[in-house]
């Protein structure tokens, strides 16, 4: 089943209004209907992966998943319901078998707003408050929450995508794509 994604355009990613009954949210600016959810850094554009953020077999510099933040009041809102957890799923789009790492960030869901840290590439040394579900299946780089697009190995010019899932405390789970870009 192919699966639906969207670019995050211009750092900047907002949910659609009414979706929220169909499980898959569009990640994309609505013309002023308020930043929901924020890539902190500018160089994630979801078209490429910034310069030295890929695998250090593929000559990374220190890669890590980019920080985010997400307005949890705005979020509380939209949904109905408070997050009260948020799961990342990241995977390179043409290798379906495999994925790049699966973690969770712990939160106080009673905030206004929430950090997310950088997530350091072929690691287990994670910063506060992330949680490891299951490290990558890569077996060639070194064993850790989260591997960085690597498709050097691979043949090249693949694409990146991390699942985002909001955990609701009305029971739902509310699942956005960001894309992280080719490489």
């Amino acid at each position: 089943m192919k699966r639906m994604t969207f670019a995050v355009m211009a750092c900047l990613a907002v949910f659609t209004m009414g979706c929220v009954s169909a499980q898959k949210v569009e990640m994309a600016d609505l013309n002023g209907a308020g930043t929901l959810v924020k890539v902190n850094d500018a160089r994630w554009d979801g078209k490429r992966v910034p310069p030295g953020e890929q695998g250090k077999k593929c000559g990374g510099t220190d890669p890590h998943f980019p920080s985010f933040t997400f307005d949890l009041a705005g979020l509380r809102e939209h949904f109905q319901s408070k997050v009260v957890g948020i799961k990342m799923s990241a995977y390179d789009v043409d290798w379906p078998s495999g994925h790049h790492g699966k973690w969770r960030y712990l939160f106080d869901a009673e905030k206004e707003t929430f950090i997310s840290p950088e997530i350091p590439s072929e690691t287990m040394d994670l910063p506060e408050g992330v949680k490891v579900i299951s490290t990558h299946t890569a077996g060639r780089f070194s064993r850790g929450a989260y591997l960085a697009p690597s498709s050097c190995v691979a043949g090249g010019g693949h694409m990146y995508f991390t699942d985002i899932a909001f955990e609701l405390e009305n029971g739902e789970t509310v699942t956005v794509t960001f894309s992280q870009g080719k490489y």
